[in-house]
């Protein structure tokens, strides 16, 4: 067992503990913590759902029914928000830096994971030097901000359905009926077959319109045909249509979410960026990264499609990594 999942049982009655805490105490990155708790096992007795982001938002909890019972776990112990954050006197500094790995675990094997994030988190720092070398203005940006952490979000299936479900709106507002969403279900992610098993018009209680209540069921349908069609191969040992996808190159992703109805490129991308990692996506079509080129390269308008991929190519191949940093400049959320 991992010394961080160890560490939650530490975390006090009506305190949450950020990644970061959790990544100081553990000497290793955020983004491990984040993996770490989405392989947790056992969220009863570990709970997991104590972990925020530094600010307080509440992120990568698909366990026992994602976001929605993360804060209603939180709220049953007393822990306040502030709008959709918890409110930073909850949060719980350790006392100590110090390994606690129990005695199954063997010493090499912990580590070897720490020297494996260590490694990322490293990697990362060195990609950020390199956009700044090849670009000054977003360099500027590098230099002031600190990104967000972002758990990985491991079901991509329910990932795709999360994006339907906040297009075009703001991430409070998206946030609101992802929640009521996920109550149809007993606040768990839902199983393509469930999603279709609930008629519109139940589904439309929870505020989406019935053209992406139709998207959604396109992506369930799209994965259950697949599956029935005899062709999944690796699918079938993933679990997931959407799954197999991490075997494929990033434009035979797009076509191939880009033929179901409801999903466009801009979606496929954010699926390309946040859930399959992909270091070298940009999205044109993304209006937060249009505006802060704007603002950031002193232009009179929006970009055209010529010249966002002129400034972009500056950044190849990890066009990913300054996206988010073009987002944050602004306070935009994908």
């Amino acid at each position: 067992m991992h010394q961080a999942i160890l560490l939650l049982k530490k975390i006090p009655k009506g305190k949450v503990a950020t990644y970061k805490e959790m990544a100081r105490v553990c000497n290793t990155s955020a983004r491990a913590i984040g993996r770490i708790m989405a392989g947790n096992k056992d969220p009863v007795n570990f709970p997991c759902y104590k972990v925020v982001s530094s600010d307080g938002k509440l992120c990568g909890y698909s366990a026992l029914g994602g976001l929605a019972k993360k804060r209603a776990l939180l709220e049953e112990e007393g822990i306040g928000f502030i709008g959709d954050r918890v409110d930073k006197k909850y949060f719980y500094t350790f006392q100590n830096r110090y390994p606690l790995f129990d005695g199954r675990q063997k010493y090499a094997t912990g580590l070897k994971t720490m020297m494996e994030e260590k490694n990322r988190l490293s990697q990362e720092q060195n990609i950020a030097q390199y956009l700044s070398s090849v670009d000054p203005i977003l360099g500027e940006v590098i230099k002031r901000i600190t990104l967000e952490e972002r758990a990985p979000q491991e079901n991509h299936f329910y990932a795709l359905v999360s994006e339907i479900i906040g297009q075009q709106l703001s991430g409070k507002a998206a946030d609101a009926i992802e929640k009521r969403f996920l109550a149809l279900f007993d606040s768990r992610l839902p199983k393509p077959k469930e999603i279709l098993a609930l008629s519109d018009e139940t589904i439309r209680t929870a505020g989406l319109s019935f053209s992406k209540i139709s998207y959604i069921k396109n992506i369930a349908k799209a994965d259950i045909d697949f599956k029935r069609s005899g062709k999944q191969g690796s699918a079938r040992r993933a679990g997931s249509y959407f799954d197999s996808f991490s075997e494929l190159g990033d434009e035979e992703i797009i076509s191939a979410l880009i033929k179901i109805k409801g999903v466009g490129r801009w979606t496929a991308e954010m699926f390309l960026m946040f859930t399959l990692a992909r270091p070298d996506v940009f999205s044109y079509g993304d209006l937060g990264l249009r505006k802060a080129m704007v603002g950031l390269y002193k232009l009179k308008k929006e970009p055209t499609l010529k010249k966002a991929t002129q400034i972009s190519n500056k950044w190849k191949p990890y066009r990913t990594l300054a996206c988010r940093y073009l987002w944050a400049s602004s306070d935009n959320r994908p």
